[in-house]
């Protein structure tokens, strides 16, 4: 078992970024948990519990400094940040360059313990996961794929981005009320906290927030998003990320949950292609996006993570009528909870 002693991202939100860190940081850091949460469901992995506290770091900063396993993200000088990623070089001794060694922490998705194995075309049911971080068709009792993890990524990624999660109740006791505000999935752009944020990160953060779970990306969708990929797009519209993303996941992934998404509801509605499939071309000719396969040619995927032996698919129970709403789970002690938006 690897050892992580860079601590968790709950703890980088909560006592050095707690209005949200750079964007730069968020998206070096997301890309990360998107390429193992899609590499997970490409294994027919379900997570269930995607949170900061279950995002680590393999490193601690050896100078123990605040914030400096991330300090190249912040004010990288002379080489850019994907540059840094890709080197492999060691500081010198005694340069005292401690943004040098901050790019060898690395990002691990933890705790598989509510994971749950869904073969082709199967999908789960009953209630996992962090309150704050629960997809709506799980608090609905219905059944759900592997999008359920992208919505929990969706709302860490808010916290990243604002260090505040988008939806709950009157308070942190309002159960009810948590649970209406998931089910809206109404995300408050206008509120101060998004005014320093791009257009290309909210407009991803609303694709991953779809209450609709036939119409939210896919894990492997989202690392082809325009933000995700590091474009410089700060006029992004919808039109240009439906481009983006239209024929972004592979045939593997894409013929993995088609089956399963006809477990979730029949009536698909499809995504509107409209006029700009020739948008489509051009932004894949321009961005080098071949064979429905893209990858930053300036940043190096970090080793797939390990998974353990898949757990036995259990046997799945009868679905509740669909206003039966399930419980959420317990809520976390206080000082482990990010104020709301």
């Amino acid at each position: 078992m690897e050892l992580c002693e860079g601590g968790d991202l709950f703890d980088l939100i909560k006592s050095e970024h707690a209005a949200g860190m750079p964007e730069e940081m968020a998206r070096e850091i997301f890309r990360q948990v998107a390429l193992a949460v899609a590499y997970c469901h490409a294994r027919g992995v379900l997570h269930r519990d995607i949170k900061p506290e279950n995002i680590l770091f393999t490193a601690r900063n050896p100078r123990n400094e605040p914030g400096a396993e991330f300090a190249a993200l912040e004010a990288p000088q002379g080489a850019s940040a994907t540059n840094r990623v890709e080197s492999n070089e060691s500081p010198s001794e005694g340069s005292g360059d401690s943004s040098a060694n901050a790019w060898r922490a690395r990002v691990r998705v933890a705790d598989f313990g509510l994971a749950l194995f869904l073969p082709h075309g199967q999908t789960g049911h009953g209630m996992a996961g962090s309150r704050f971080y629960t997809a709506p068709e799980m608090v609905r009792g219905r059944r759900y794929g592997k999008r359920a993890d992208v919505w929990s990524m969706g709302v860490v990624l808010c916290a990243m981005l604002t260090g505040r999660v988008p939806f709950a109740g009157k308070d942190r006791a309002d159960a009810e009320g948590l649970r209406r505000s998931i089910l809206r999935g109404a995300i408050n752009f206008s509120a101060p906290a998004w005014a320093p944020v791009s257009a290309g990160a909210r407009d991803l953060v609303r694709r991953m927030l779809e209450v609709d779970p036939r119409r939210r990306l896919k894990a492997a969708e989202v690392l082809q998003h325009p933000w995700v990929l590091g474009l410089d797009m700060p006029d992004l519209t919808a039109a240009d990320a439906d481009a983006a993303v239209a024929g972004a996941a592979s045939a593997a992934v894409a013929t993995m949950e088609d089956a399963e998404e006809k477990q979730l509801g029949a009536g698909e509605r499809p995504r509107q292609q409209g006029p700009q499939g020739q948008q489509q071309a051009d932004y894949q000719a321009q961005h080098g996006q071949v064979n429905d396969q893209v990858v930053p040619t300036t940043v190096r995927q970090p080793a797939s993570p390990a998974i353990a032996p898949p757990l036995a698919p259990p046997t799945p129970p009868a679905s509740p009528p669909p206003s039966a709403l399930l419980p959420l789970p317990f809520a976390l002690s206080p000082n482990r909870l990010l104020a709301p938006l």
